[in-house]
């Protein structure tokens, strides 16, 4: 049995009777409707020889002016989706399964506790990263700074001896001592009205040949050039504070004449 390639022609799709349809938008049921005595979906074998002014090519009533529109019935699904639809936790389960996989695949590798990872800075300062076990990390060790930022120096141990320190207004001099948390400490005194610590300088005392080593008392004998006087200079407190008169004193005869400033 041969078949024909010829492929079969699809019937026509049912057109909507505009008789049975309300009166706003169609004939309403009326008794002058051309399409009275047809079917509510006519199809072309719903006419006959006897229908002389209608037939199933129409476009329009032309009563009502509704157009004829056909209705074709809603194609069956195809297989697949037929399948889909019965079976969806199937492919849904696929997916869940494809993403669980790529979930899993990119979790970062958790580390064993206190392995070093690298290093991280904190306040300029840099420390060792170490793994917690657990998925993150935690610093370890300082290992230098961060930015060429300097690490603060380590405060030296209690108790240390560190040099001197002052007290500006006393100008006291005090040894000076760690106190093992960044800062000092006073020791003992080491000298007061220190220079190092403020306290002015005083010049040095002027010098006379003739002052007595105490500072205090008589010096040397001369002739007072403005009154012709032998005198002997006085001292007192390392400086001269006047003179007194000699009157037949064997040391005038060669005493050195001068005015006394």
């Amino acid at each position: 049995m041969q078949t024909s390639s010829t492929p079969p022609v699809s019937e026509p799709c049912p057109k909507i009777n505009p008789y049975h349809i309300a009166k706003e938008k169609g004939c309403g049921q009326a008794n002058n409707c051309p399409y009275k005595t047809k079917p509510e979906l006519m199809r072309p074998e719903d006419f006959g020889p006897g229908d002389v002014t209608i037939s199933y090519k129409d476009i329009k009533c032309a009563l009502c002016g509704r157009e004829l529109k056909e209705k074709c019935p809603t194609p069956p699904p195809p297989p697949w989706q037929t399948w889909l639809k019965k079976n969806w936790f199937i492919p849904v389960g696929i997916l869940a399964l494809v993403a669980l996989a790529i979930w899993w695949n990119m979790q970062p590798e958790i580390c064993s506790e206190g392995k070093v990872q690298g290093d991280t800075c904190v306040a300029s300062i840099k420390y060792e990263k170490v793994c917690d076990g657990k998925g993150g990390f935690k610093t370890g060790d300082k290992i230098g700074q961060c930015n060429s930022i300097p690490l603060p120096p380590e405060p030296c141990k209690e108790g240390t001896r560190s040099g001197t320190m002052c007290d500006e207004v006393t100008h006291i001099q005090y040894e000076k001592f760690c106190d093992g948390k960044g800062g000092f400490r006073r020791g003992k005194v080491l000298k007061r009205n220190s220079t190092d610590c403020g306290y002015p300088v005083k010049p040095p005392p002027v010098k006379y040949p003739d002052m007595p080593e105490s500072g205090e008392g008589y010096g040397s004998v001369f002739i007072d050039t403005r009154d012709n006087n032998c005198k002997q200079r006085l001292f007192e407190d390392g400086k001269p504070n006047g003179s007194k008169i000699l009157v037949d004193d064997p040391a005038c005869q060669n005493a050195p004449r001068m005015t006394p400033r």
